[in-house]
């Protein structure tokens, strides 16, 4: 198991409607279904995220290292932005 809650804080709290539920989390491991709240945790948003920890090992590189880790990139990865891959890389890790 691959975790470190101590990096995670909460990410989107709604104080216009409290029963809605609080993100938590590192912002550029979570998934967009779980930012846009439309999901809740699922295995689908722990391998998204396991992704994005796969790419930071392949490529070297933290996901949006020139981005500030706020709301706006919060919608940009609900708007589809993904990190970008910096050079080629074998297709059997493709």
């Amino acid at each position: 198991m691959i975790a470190d809650f101590g990096l995670s804080k909460i990410i989107g709290a709604n104080s216009n409607n409290p029963e809605k539920k609080n993100i938590f989390g590192v912002l550029p491991y979570i998934a967009p279904e779980v930012l846009n709240g439309d999901e809740e945790y699922t295995k689908a948003a722990d391998a998204h995220s396991f992704g994005i920890i796969a790419y930071e090992i392949v490529t070297g590189f933290p996901p949006y290292p020139d981005m500030p880790h706020d709301k706006d990139l919060a919608m940009k990865i609900c708007n589809g932005l993904r990190p970008k891959i910096p050079f080629l890389i074998p297709k059997l890790i493709n």
